[in-house]
């Protein structure tokens, strides 16, 4: 069964796992739907199948206006590459818990958003970001070393990830 994973990233920019949550449905997919359903999005169960709703909910937390900001944060979690940095984690974890309490309680996001309270004391950790399932992991660096081995991203080399809160500011509060 696929699952969800929860990386931290060390103060060298190097990359780990801090938790993993049984069952990817119960994190992406479901907010995913969830939200499709209370912004108004209809055949959001069909997102799997259907790319033009797929794009429709995705568009959501950049695209609605009258999402709240809490969902809007907790659903650009789901996406690949956002990372959220330590002096965020008061509003990351804020948002997640108060999106939880109208998702589905087998939904795995108050689960994520305690585990980022359990670390956020960690010196060495400067961020958090999720494989939403095990997959398509979408945090390999796209570079090899000279065994062929694939390089871990590295937060502090790469430039392929994307400051969540900072995109918050340029798409949705001018």
């Amino acid at each position: 069964m696929s699952y969800t994973t929860l990386h931290g990233f060390n103060k060298d920019g190097e990359i780990y796992n801090i938790n993993e949550y049984n069952n990817a449905w119960h994190g992406a997919i479901i907010v995913w739907m969830e939200m499709a359903k209370k912004y108004g999005i209809p055949k959001g169960e069909e997102i799997v199948f259907n790319d033009a709703v797929a794009k429709q909910i995705w568009g959501l937390p950049f695209k609605n206006e009258d999402m709240t900001e809490a969902d809007r944060i907790t659903m650009i979690t789901t996406f690949d590459r956002f990372v959220v940095y330590k002096q965020d984690f008061p509003a990351l974890i804020t948002a997640m818990k108060e999106s939880a309490t109208w998702l589905p309680p087998h939904c795995h996001i108050v689960k994520e958003a305690e585990d980022v309270e359990k670390v956020m004391n960690d010196e060495d950790l400067i961020a958090v970001a999720w494989t939403q399932t095990s997959v398509a992991d979408c945090w390999g660096s796209g570079e090899f070393d000279e065994n062929e081995e694939s390089v871990p991203y590295n937060l502090n080399k790469h430039t392929k990830h994307i400051n969540l809160f900072e995109s918050l500011k340029e798409c949705c509060h001018g």
